[in-house]
């Protein structure tokens, strides 16, 4: 049809653009956080036509929360305040002698600054976005699917405040080269793996309770109230 032409045109346009776009790009670009939301737009369009966009709605909606950066993140939610009082938590607890003023985390011999970057609304935002996949992929009961996104959010924010608490720890040790790796280098990219890897943990674990539950349902109910005879052997 006419109508299904012109969507198929317009979604190997956005296609050509996200191509054309991530070829040229050489470092960070806020284009990249786009291009997910991008490319599945186009390749429902082209596929399926408008009817695609009613069908693949979910999945859409879930590409949604990598797009935003973190800097909108954290000016729509503020949780500078409460990270901060989080980490300094740890370190209190772990028996430092930390205040803290604001967003600064202040040990003896030196502290940090907790900015917007290191908040954790961006991980946040990044697993609230798997937890919806994961929803839209696979049945759990309906008690267990409102604690996805719970776990999903509370791991973020937990794993993040450890990252923090350590940071505030390296700086006062003058560890700077330490610092740097576990703050901008590939160290930082190890605690989203590891939040990720805990909430892929959890999301098994409850996908196998589902599998047990669901073998215990299809398991035939032996009659109890008819008595057996015994056979007797010749």
């Amino acid at each position: 049809s006419p109508n299904y032409g012109r969507l198929f045109l317009m979604g190997l346009l956005i296609l050509a653009l996200v191509l054309l776009k991530s070829a040229f790009i050489a470092a960070y670009d806020p284009f990249l956080r786009l291009s997910p939301l991008l490319s599945a737009l186009g390749l429902t369009l082209i596929g399926l036509g408008f009817r695609g966009l009613k069908q693949c709605w979910p999945m859409l909606f879930a590409l949604c929360f990598l797009a935003p950066p973190p800097t909108a993140l954290s000016e729509i939610v503020n949780l500078i305040p409460v990270t901060a009082r989080f980490s300094t938590a740890l370190l209190w607890y772990s028996g430092f002698d930390v205040v803290r003023q604001g967003p600064y985390i202040l040990l003896p011999e030196g502290g940090i600054e907790v900015i917007a970057g290191c908040s954790g609304v961006e991980n946040m935002a990044h697993l609230l976005g798997l937890s919806v996949l994961f929803l839209l992929l696979f049945e759990i009961r309906r008690t267990e699917r409102i604690w996805v996104p719970l776990v999903a959010v509370g791991l973020a924010f937990v794993v993040n405040g450890v990252r923090i608490a350590l940071m505030a720890y390296l700086v006062a040790t003058s560890e700077q080269n330490v610092f740097e790796y576990w703050h901008k280098g590939e160290g930082s990219l190890l605690f989203s793996m590891v939040t990720v890897a805990l909430f892929g943990a959890f999301c098994w674990l409850l996908m196998h309770r589902a599998e047990a539950i669901s073998a215990d349902d299809e398991q035939p109910e032996t009659d109890l109230s008819k008595p057996v005879q015994p056979t007797q052997a010749e």
